[in-house]
């Protein structure tokens, strides 16, 4: 009957129930209704208030409602207890036994009698195709071969209720995982009546236990060891079971239970807060079960022993009964796994940031913060060994005190280094006790941060290690497996990322020196082009500064020469930068530290200097603040020289890392070699054509001493004219007294360097020209830029008249003939203004000749070439000057076309 004070909803929902007392889930009530769930658990909760339907809990989160037979059928109970004795008792046996929603009844002999909605939806029958036919139906055709269905049966008759899990098949034949409840039911006389049966298809859950269970496989294989271990533990230990009545007193002890309480035989009878230590926790959880009426489980670690237990509170009528064990090695297990997989994720997130790495700096910043978070240790540190493998720099690290990151170093080599032993094994070292340690007693940065203990692993392969990793701690603890394969592991990948990074950056210096190469080679091609158009040595090391300082490669670039009177450098030419100097001192004096750059040791060794980091090199502490000022990271210096002359030295400036290696300062010190060259050539011709010259008087007394020869100049010799025909080869034309020719002759039969002699008489007069070779007087005169004028040979003396370009370097002229030649005397020095055959102002007719143009004119004039008949040919000269006879007439041929159209053209 339902009860008239109800709303109309409530009735709707009472009206559900059919007139039936099986139990119907919320699903199925919401069915019925065509309502929410919710909705109609809510209403289900009020008629449960009223006493109108009957609930209870199944499963873990299901329930299930009903309504008592006598309020369907309006039969009090003890009538249908008496026309049905079993049917109360059979009913709450149904019940207790649910723990799904397909929930059927079975006859004694299998067949099924009722069907309800889940079981349609979980099997695919409809009630008219399965009522009747044996549940067999359910099972495979291998079960049933083998009499699973009926040994069931047996089984529940015998005890009751039994629980299965295995497949079942549906109607359109396919399978699912199901967990089977089978119930038997009695009347009062204990008279089997037939079976309850509830399924619950448990495919989803078995295909998802089964996917944990391959992703643990792995785990499961590395915790193999570990699980053993714990298995033996498992083995030795039992439970602890212990009663308490209403009033928390000891009713039952067993001995295990005896032992974690701390209690004896005596105890019992005793409320448990007296005879032993209870928590909070644990009083809480007493107090749930009492009021639930279910049981709690839970765990906790003893104050006192640190043991972690587990306790199960199982309530009844008469108290509490309370499982408990030791679950220390568990939760020690949990730990571990735990740990293990935090560090598997620390070890994927390092990786990552490996792969996107950009700096490794930033990156080993990051790993060692990392790992010092996840080890819950004090400090962490990155150890780079140094290239002469005799110290490790603190290269990165977390703890460690102030401005020692970056600057502290240990020793790799000495005995009471850690890092160092570290540095001689393939395995970690472990240490977890350094007070205690025998191998190395540790050095000041581990014993000046009190260090008690760590873990060392080396960084890249043990033959060739890049460095080490490390973790330490204060405090004394032991240190697991699973600890030091971490740090391993880290240190491979950091081994990993840094590999990669060096190589990377040689790919990025290879390409950075191809394309500084072929940018310098091009501009050291343009260079050559372009000094050689230049008319004034101020021109060439303009041009030069400029076009460097526009490469791509370059910064910035000047030329600096040496001032002997302040032993310092001083500027002449610089682009790219300005005023370079003005701040900055360089010296030439080797005691002046200023002097150890690579612009001082230039000038004093003449062969190019490098600096490759300028902010590491401690030669360049005094100019530190210049090279952070302009940006730069290394410099080359290139000795502008001819031959023995060094007129200056050429500085370069890049921020390129790893600039100036072995092939680029060759480049380099070829373009000093060409600025030399060039300048030296200019200051030649300018002492030949500019009208301005200084004019510097020698006497060189027993000139011909250096000769290896006994030969004696007697008579007089003048050298009228000397035409320069390579560096090192000259062709010397005058007239001579007869003695002095024999003499001439008798060098040419007893030297190497005098040859090509040729004598001619004109008139009164005695003329010749010879070939000078090797390093002589002349070359020395040449690669400084001079002319000589006149040379007059007495009786073994020699008198020289030499020109030079006003812009040379007198003094340093004059010292190098001094160097050459100790028995020089230095007669005069006068600037003179020569009296040219063209008169007026401008260009003079030589002044458009070529080298070789005007080498060819002169050898023609000096050796009778326009004398008619002619006293040298054609290919004499061309001997003379070892060019080929066809060479030698196309440059007279345009020497004489420019002389020719000067002579016609220009001022009369």
């Amino acid at each position: 009957m339902v009860p008239p004070e109800l709303t109309d909803t409530l009735r709707e929902t009472v009206g559900a129930f059919d007139d039936r007392v099986e139990p119907l889930s919320t699903s199925e009530v919401a069915s019925r209704l065509d309502l929410g769930r919710r909705s109609t658990y809510e209403r289900l909760e009020r008629l449960a208030d009223r006493g109108v339907v009957r609930t209870k809990k199944v499963g873990a989160s299901a329930r299930v409602w009903w309504r008592d037979p006598e309020d369907v059928s309006g039969v009090s109970t003890a009538e249908s207890a008496r026309d049905d004795p079993g049917r109360s008792v059979q009913f709450e046996k149904f019940v207790e036994a649910v723990s799904e929603y397909a929930i059927f009844a079975l006859a004694p002999d299998g067949r099924v009698q009722s069907w309800n909605e889940g079981a349609e939806r979980i099997k695919g029958y409809e009630a008219g195709d399965i009522v009747g036919r044996h549940f067999e139906t359910f099972y495979t055709d291998e079960d049933v071969a083998e009499g699973v269905p009926e040994r069931n049966l047996r089984a529940a008759t015998r005890l009751g209720s039994i629980e299965d899990e295995g497949w079942r098949v549906r109607a359109d034949g396919t399978r699912f995982w199901a967990n089977v409840t089978i119930t038997a039911i009695r009347d009062d006389d204990g008279t089997l009546t037939g079976f309850t049966k509830v399924t619950r298809d448990m495919t989803e859950r078995r295909a998802y236990e089964r996917r944990l269970e391959d992703h643990a496989e792995l785990v499961e294989r590395q915790r193999d060891e570990l699980e053993r271990e714990l298995d033996a533990v498992f083995d030795r230990v039992s439970d602890g079971v212990y009663g308490l009545d209403d009033e928390d007193r000891l009713t039952y002890v067993n001995d295990r239970a005896k032992a974690i309480l701390d209690v004896d035989e005596e105890d019992i009878g005793e409320p448990l807060v007296v005879v032993t230590e209870t928590s909070q926790q644990f009083e809480s959880a007493l107090e749930t079960a009492r009021a639930t009426q279910e049981p709690v489980v839970d765990e906790e670690r003893h104050s006192t022993t640190e043991v972690w237990y587990e306790y199960t509170i199982y309530p009844s009528e008469s108290g509490l009964s309370v499982y408990t064990r030791d679950v220390t090695a568990r939760k020690r297990k949990e730990r571990r796994l735990r740990k293990r997989v935090e560090q598997q994720n620390v070890v994927a997130t390092i990786a990552r940031r490996a792969l996107e790495m950009h700096d490794v700096d930033d990156l080993l910043d990051g790993v060692t913060t990392l790992v010092a978070e996840t080890l819950d240790t004090e400090y962490c540190k990155v150890l780079d060994l140094d290239d002469d493998g005799e110290a490790l720099r603190l290269r990165q690290g977390v703890g460690w005190d102030d401005g020692l990151v970056g600057e502290a170093t240990v020793s790799a080599t000495e005995d009471d280094s850690q890092a160092a032993y570290t540095l001689r094994t393939d395995q970690p070292v472990v240490v977890e006790d350094l007070c205690e340690e025998t191998r190395f007693s540790g050095p000041a940065l581990l014993t000046d941060h009190d260090v008690a203990g760590g873990i060392s692993v080396v960084i890249g392969p043990a033959n060739d290690p890049w460095g080490v990793f490390g973790v330490h701690d204060t405090e004394r603890r032991s240190v697991d497996e699973t600890d030091t394969n971490f740090v391993r592991t880290v240190a491979t990948i950091l081994a990993s990322a840094i590999d990669r990074d060096q190589r990377e950056r040689q790919l990025v210096d290879q390409r950075e020196r191809l394309e500084a190469l072929n940018g310098l080679n091009e501009v050291v091609r343009e260079l050559t082009d372009a000094v050689i158009d230049q008319s004034t040595r101020q021109e060439i090391e303009r041009t030069v500064v400029e076009r460097l300082a526009a490469a791509e490669s370059y910064e910035f670039a000047w030329v600096g020469t040496a001032d002997f009177d302040s032993k310092t450098v001083s500027m002449r030419a610089e682009a790219g930068v300005e005023g370079y100097l003005d701040d900055n001192t360089i010296s030439i004096d080797p005691a002046d530290e200023r002097s150890r750059g690579p612009t001082g040791r230039a000038f004093r060794t003449g062969e190019i200097q490098v600096t490759r980091n300028a902010r590491d090199d401690e030669r360049y502490d005094p100019w530190r603040g210049t090279a952070e000022a302009y940006d730069f990271r290394a410099s080359a210096a290139i000795p502008i020289a001819h031959e023995d002359t060094v007129y200056g030295v050429l500085n370069v400036y890049t921020d390129r890392q790893n600039a100036f290696t072995a092939e680029e300062r060759a480049v380099v010190a070829q373009l000093g070699e060409v600025i030399g060259h060039s300048i030296a050539a200019t200051e030649r011709k300018q002492a030949l054509v500019s009208d301005e010259v200084v004019e510097i008087e020698f006497h060189l007394p027993d000139a011909f001493a250096k000769e290896d020869t006994d030969v004696e100049m007697n008579g007089s010799a003048r050298i009228d004219h000397v035409t320069q025909v390579s560096e090192e080869t000259f062709q010397l034309y005058g007239s001579a007294t007869p003695c002095a020719v024999d003499g001439l002759e008798r060098l040419i039969e007893t030297t190497s360097a005098w040859t090509d002699l040729t004598i001619r008489e004109a008139g009164d007069s005695i003329r010749f020209s010879v070939r000078l070779t090797e390093p002589t007087i002349l070359s020395l005169i040449a690669s400084r830029g001079g002319y000589v004028d006149e040379a007059v040979v007495e009786d073994g003396d020699v008198g020289l008249t030499v020109q030079l370009s006003p812009h040379t370097d007198i003094r340093a002229f004059v010292d190098a003939m001094t160097d050459g030649y100790p028995q020089i005397d230095l007669l005069s020095r006068t600037q003179v203004t020569r009296e040219t055959p063209f008169a007026g102002d401008g260009e003079q007719p030589l002044d458009s000749l070529t080298d070789q143009q005007r080498s060819s004119v002169e050898a023609a004039y000096f050796r009778g070439f326009f004398e008619w008949p002619r006293l040298a040919s054609g290919e004499d000269v061309a001997d003379s000057l070892d060019i080929a006879p066809s060479t030698f007439h196309q440059h007279l041929r345009k020497a004489e076309s420019k002389l020719i159209e000067a002579a016609l053209t220009g001022p009369r």
